[in-house]
């Protein structure tokens, strides 16, 4: 084969590898083939930058923050209420738009807590703190966790979903 044609591909299998078309083993396994072994295959590393650690940074940020909101300050309910869905359009938009899977991961699980605390924020206004009315918003949530879990194939959100349907019914049971 012409060199400058191998060079190309070589190329090409590089910028494949680099943005992810084709699985990493493939792209060195085809590396290893047109350069005919004479190219040495580096292993990524995992690398975080500093954007990364200042979203992660942020999307923790929002659970205290929360809380902060709720308990700790004399807000009243319709001003509370903007500051909790502006908390989860962020935790929604950082899941569809971050490539780092454990940054797109940690997003869908504060998002989940963040709905579960709006959620019974929620009832416990409206509904005056009624325990049935918590336990059925606590068994929604449970179930959203099980069916996200089920669709995405994500465990924590199966065990979390199960965990706390069988906290919830051992404790109207005891």
């Amino acid at each position: 084969m012409d060199h400058n044609r191998k060079e190309i591909i070589v190329k090409e299998i590089k910028l494949w590898k680099q943005s992810k078309l084709l699985p990493e083993h493939y792209c060195d396994f085809l590396l290893t083939l047109y350069t005919e072994g004479e190219e040495e295959i580096k292993k990524s590393k995992v690398t975080t930058n500093f954007k990364d650690i200042l979203m992660a940074l942020l999307l923790i940020s929002l659970l205290p923050v929360t809380l902060l909101v709720i308990y700790f300050t004399e807000m009243y309910f319709v001003l509370q209420m903007p500051i909790f869905i502006i908390f989860i359009i962020i935790c929604l938009i950082s899941a569809f738009f971050l490539k780092n899977n454990f940054l797109k991961q940690l997003s869908y699980i504060i998002f989940a807590l963040l709905f579960l605390i709006t959620t019974i924020e929620i009832g416990g206004y409206y509904f005056k703190e009624n325990v049935v009315v918590l336990s059925i918003i606590i068994v929604f949530n449970c179930l959203l966790w099980l069916l996200t879990g089920l669709k995405m194939k994500q465990k924590y959100f199966i065990i979390a979903g199960v965990i706390g349907l069988i906290l919830l019914i051992v404790a109207f049971f005891i």
